[in-house]
C-alpha cells in the first residue's frame, strides 16, 4: 500500500449525549453554530453552504461542555428538513485534521461500535476528477450504473448502451456510493481498502464516484447523461449497490 498518498486526520472529540441514531463508522462531526446553523456542501456543485439544524433534521450529538455537533454525511435542505439536496461537512482545522467522534466516549450509548474507521487508512481524493487517489475501485455494484463516461476508468463491465449517450455498466468498480465511503466485495461486506473522502473549500466530504444527480423535482434522481466522477455522497440514492456496506468500513 501505498502511505505518500494524502490522507485524512482526526481530531477526537468528546462526546456526552447522543440525540438520533449513530450507525458503525459513523465518526465525523459537522459544528453547530449558537444560531442552530451547520455547514454544509451543494452535492453535486461542492460548494459550502450554511444551513439550519434542528433536532428535526438528523442526527446530533452534545459535549460536557455544551458544544453541539451535527454527524457528518447527512442530507438536508437549507431550511434543516431532512433528505435535502446539501451534505453535512466536517471543516478542515489549521493542522489538516477534521473533528470526529471520540471512540472512548457514549459507550453503549450509541448500540454501535464507534471509531472503527479511526485506526484505518482514508485516502483524499479530487473532488470533480474522475481519477483514483489509489488504484481501480474494487467496490462491487450489483445494480447498474448509467454515465455518459467511456471508456470505463475503473474497468467495469459494459452491458448496454444508448443514443444520449448512455453507458450502462456493472460488476467491480462500476461506481461508488457508500455512506462511509467504504468499498464492498462480492458478500456485502466492507473489503480491507482505505476509505475514501473529497475536500472542497476548506471543508471534507465523504466522497462517491458517481454519476450527477438531480433532486428537483423530488424524488431525487441520476442524471445518466453525466459523467462519473468523484463527488459527494448521496445518502438518500442506491447508485449500483442496493444497501450501504455491512459491518464496520477498514
Amino acid at each position: 500500500m501505498n502511505n505518500d498518498r494524502p490522507r485524512s486526520r482526526f481530531r477526537p472529540i468528546a462526546v456526552t449525549r447522543l440525540h438520533g441514531r449513530l450507525d458503525a463508522g459513523d465518526v465525523r462531526l459537522s459544528r453547530m453554530s449558537r444560531a442552530g446553523t451547520v455547514w454544509t456542501m451543494d452535492m453535486e456543485a461542492g460548494e459550502p453552504h450554511e444551513c439550519d439544524f434542528a433536532p428535526a433534521s438528523g442526527t446530533w450529538l452534545e459535549t460536557e461542555d455544551g458544544e453541539r455537533w451535527a454527524l457528518a454525511a447527512q442530507a438536508v435542505g437549507r431550511d434543516g428538513s431532512p433528505g435535502g439536496a446539501y451534505l453535512t461537512v466536517s471543516r478542515i482545522e489549521d493542522d489538516g485534521v477534521v473533528p470526529a467522534i471520540d471512540p472512548n466516549t457514549l459507550g453503549d450509548a450509541a448500540g454501535t461500535p464507534l471509531g472503527c474507521e479511526l485506526g484505518g487508512l482514508i485516502i483524499i481524493e479530487t473532488f470533480g476528477s474522475a481519477t483514483n487517489a489509489g488504484g481501480p475501485l474494487q467496490h462491487v455494484c450489483t445494480l447498474p450504473v448509467q454515465t455518459s463516461t467511456h471508456p470505463h476508468p475503473d474497468g467495469a463491465t459494459l452491458v448496454g448502451s444508448t443514443k444520449g449517450p448512455v453507458f450502462t455498466y456493472i460488476g467491480r468498480g462500476a461506481a461508488l456510493n457508500d455512506l462511509h465511503g467504504g468499498e464492498v466485495g462480492v458478500n456485502g461486506r466492507y473489503l480491507p481498502l482505505p476509505g475514501h473522502v473529497a475536500i472542497s473549500s476548506g471543508f471534507e466530504v465523504i466522497a462517491a464516484k458517481r454519476p450527477a444527480v438531480r433532486h428537483f423535482p423530488a424524488p431525487t434522481q441520476v442524471i445518466p447523461e453525466s459523467p462519473l466522477l468523484w463527488r459527494t455522497v448521496v445518502p438518500q440514492l442506491r447508485i449500483g449497490s442496493p444497501t450501504f456496506g455491512d459491518g464496520c468500513p477498514p
